[in-house]
């Protein structure tokens, strides 16, 4: 009797922390047809979508800049008789470690070094490349090897030079609507004969793909050419050099002289770039204008190397959520993979595209607060996410200002707690 009458008293319990809990959310899925001013004042000078300063974030809140990862493959130009590059299984190997080292570089920005004693910010660059294989030939691991005495070779200067011929794009390209191709390509012997021709690495970016310069056809030498790859892949995600008029304001404008240090009294004695968009010895530093303007061209939904990265925000990832606990301002436009939750006292504003990962939600707690202004909230894969989930306790808040959209969520009939 004690037993039943202990499983009743659990089993009512149970229902009755279910009923509060359901009664305690209201799910919004769309924007009143009518809404009143609200008193809410906007910061002055916030940055809006079209400004890079929208797209960088700090070590404090790198959750609110997604890793981006970019799908590449590599085609290796040999010879016929394959003694110019490097067979199968080198290139597999170089791939492997040029992604490797390159990824690292891009991890490890560093400060900037022009101007002289600046004090210009260091943020995370927060994309990076996934070797891709394509459908139906996984067996290459994103990995080719191409013997063709005619075009295995590149040429940067001269009679013959060839950087902007695009042959080997339209005879071995895979995939080239959706991953960013790299031809590994050694200079013609010929040319490296002559007294006149530098030679060294270099590359060229030719609309969304790029031909890169390997020095060894049988040393695995990725680390010494990672430098070179971010470089021209800067170009690809719409970075033009930098010592000259970048639109950038960070990076100033310099001779392009120095390659690196002297110590001879000379003016490469200290004024040495290492922008990753200049040409120098280290290529180790993207200032937040550069990174900014890489993300803002990747959260463009519209852009063309949109179609070259990763849809991680397609997948829901439910253990990571975005938590918000002070003032934000969203004023980029994001694709997110989480939850957001708002917590007691804090805000969110948002006046930018933001897409929701399908299941996500938004979640505004008992004193939490929201605010959409011009804002679109959408889903970016073609489903649906969950909506927004204010409390209905104490004095969570969501404003509607400059008639927001709300838009791709899934029916009014869901369970809040479910």
């Amino acid at each position: 009797m004690r037993h039943t009458y202990f499983f009743a008293l659990v089993l009512f319990t149970i229902l009755l922390f279910l009923s509060c809990s359901r009664a305690g959310w209201d799910k919004i899925s769309s924007v009143p047809a009518e809404i009143v001013s609200s008193e809410y004042q906007v910061p002055e000078g916030l940055p809006d979508a079209r400004d890079w300063e929208s797209y960088v974030a700090d070590d404090k809140h790198l959750d609110h800049l997604p890793m981006k990862r970019l799908r590449v493959n590599y085609h290796f130009m040999n010879s016929e008789d394959g003694t110019r590059n490097y067979n199968e299984k080198k290139a597999g190997e170089y791939a492997y470690y040029l992604t490797r080292d390159a990824n690292a570089k891009l991890a490890e920005n560093q400060a900037a070094h022009l101007p002289l004693h600046n004090d210009i910010p260091v943020y995370k660059a927060q994309y990076k490349y996934r070797k891709t294989s394509s459908t139906g030939q996984e067996g290459k691991k994103g990995v080719y090897v191409h013997y063709d005495d005619e075009n295995y070779f590149y040429v940067k200067q001269g009679k013959n030079k060839n950087i902007g011929d695009r042959t080997v794009f339209k005879e071995y390209g895979v995939d080239m609507e959706s991953i960013i191709n790299v031809f590994m390509m050694p200079h013609h012997p010929d040319s490296l004969k002559s007294k006149t021709y530098s030679g060294g690495l270099t590359g060229v970016a030719l609309g969304m793909h790029t031909k890169i310069v390997t020095t060894s056809p049988t040393e695995v030498d990725a680390w010494k050419n990672c430098t070179n790859f971010n470089h021209e892949l800067g170009h690809i995600l719409g970075l033009p050099h930098s010592w000259g008029n970048d639109g950038c304001d960070d990076t100033p404008r310099h001779n392009n002289e120095c390659w690196n240090f002297t110590k001879n009294g000379s003016k490469c004695d200290s004024l040495v770039s290492n922008n990753l968009m200049s040409y120098n010895n280290f290529q180790n530093s993207m200032t937040p204008c550069q990174i900014g303007r890489v993300h803002m061209n990747m959260a463009n939904n519209r852009s063309r190397i949109r179609k070259y990265i990763m849809p991680d925000w397609c997948t829901f990832d439910p253990e990571n959520s975005i938590t918000i606990s002070e003032k934000i301002y969203w004023t980029g436009n994001k694709d997110l993979h989480t939850d957001i939750i708002i917590q007691d006292g804090a805000e969110l504003y948002i006046c930018s595209r933001i897409s929701m990962a399908p299941g996500s939600r938004i979640i505004v707690e008992n004193g939490g607060k929201l605010i959409l202004d011009k804002a679109r909230l959408h889903n970016d894969c073609g489903e649906k996410w969950r909506g927004i989930w204010k409390s209905k306790k104490g004095k969570s808040e969501i404003i509607f200002m400059n008639n927001p959209l709300l838009q791709d969520i899934q029916g009014q009939t869901e369970n809040p707690e479910s």
